[in-house]
């Protein structure tokens, strides 16, 4: 439909609401698609909304779950072959807990941002330019999922970098371990890790996205409606991937954590040799249940944020429609 709304009556009883056109909308419909999509193809929301709503989802997610991911990442920077439950549950560890919450607070409100709005525009540009349609929602998904991955890297990498240094106490403050990154490795220290930090989020992204748009189709959008069916199709989708996505986690982790540079291949190996291909699982389960819980948190808030500024913005844009409307179902 491509004509804004212009006038409403009732007709037996029953809400009506036309176009310009003259073609006629139900109160049914026009409660599940806003004016600005009537008015043109696409995304319902704009960049800016999908920005604004995904860098307050994965900030607050982020920082209610940050005691978790620190226990994951000391599991898996400390040596496998020295790994055990006494000297890792000791009282350093409480005290450590909240170490780097700042930074990856701070670093996650981007990373959220660019991540989503950038999934969302790819998505309505490859449908609307017939490059991918939504006849093929996999293949779209995980082209869209992967293009705001990598959009993002580049605010994700050094947050993890610094993150995960403060999180295994190799330093005080983000200042002293920027200050040391610098000084050792350049800039490009902020970016050690890139590759593997790429083999693991790219699968895990399209995992994520893919599994919960499936759930958001087979579901009638549900998802929009619900924060329960948000935050459950998102859960079980992140804690899905996550598990996936584990032996390239602990890589990644081993690489930014260690002092000295060692390459993918390097790291593999000396995993590996430490204790088996199992140390290539180590802190699974933590990780599964950390993306649970921050999926859990992030979809619902993201859907509800995203929709909350879409709503303001209409209101203030649209008056007469919003009053129309108002007026004639109460």
């Amino acid at each position: 439909m491509s004509a804004p709304l212009t006038h409403a009556h009732k007709h037996d009883g029953r809400p009506i609401l036309y176009t310009q056109n003259g073609e006629e909308v139900t109160y049914t419909h026009i409660m599940h698609i806003p004016s600005s999509e009537l008015c043109r193809p696409g995304s319902r929301y704009s960049v800016t909304t999908n920005f604004f709503a995904g860098a307050f989802a994965l900030s607050t997610a982020f920082a209610v779950m940050h005691p978790l991911d620190t226990l994951k990442t000391k599991m898996q920077a400390v040596s496998s072959s020295t790994l055990t439950y006494k000297a890792l549950f000791n009282a350093q560890l409480f005290r450590q807990l909240m170490s780097g919450i700042l930074t990856s607070v701070a670093g996650a409100a981007p990373q959220g941002g660019i991540r989503i709005s950038t999934y969302e525009f790819t998505k309505v540009e490859l449908d609307r330019r017939n490059i991918i349609t939504n006849n093929h929602p996999l293949l779209l998904s995980a082209v869209s999922a992967t293009c705001g991955d990598i959009a993002s890297s580049f605010v994700k990498v050094p947050r993890e970098v610094l993150t995960q240094r403060l999180q295994t106490g190799q330093f005080s403050s983000v200042w002293a371990c920027a200050s040391d990154i610098l000084q050792r490795e350049g800039l490009k220290g902020f970016y050690r890790g890139y590759i593997s930090t790429q083999l693991r989020d790219v699968p895990f992204m399209v995992l994520l996205f893919s599994c919960y748009e499936n759930a958001k189709a087979l579901t009638g959008n549900l998802c929009e409606e619900s924060s329960v069916f948000a935050a459950l199709f998102g859960a079980v989708s992140g804690a899905t991937a996550g598990f996936c996505t584990t032996p390239f986690d602990v890589l990644k982790t081993k690489i930014i954590t260690q002092r000295e540079g060692m390459s993918l291949s390097e790291t593999y190996k000396r995993v590996v040799s430490e204790k088996s291909h199992r140390a290539l699982l180590t802190g699974a389960i933590p990780r599964s249940v950390w993306w649970f819980c921050v999926c859990g948190l992030f979809f619902p808030i993201y859907e509800t944020t995203k929709a909350s500024i879409h709503k303001g913005h209409e209101q203030s844009e649209n008056p007469s429609l919003i009053g129309t409307v108002k007026r004639v179902f109460t």
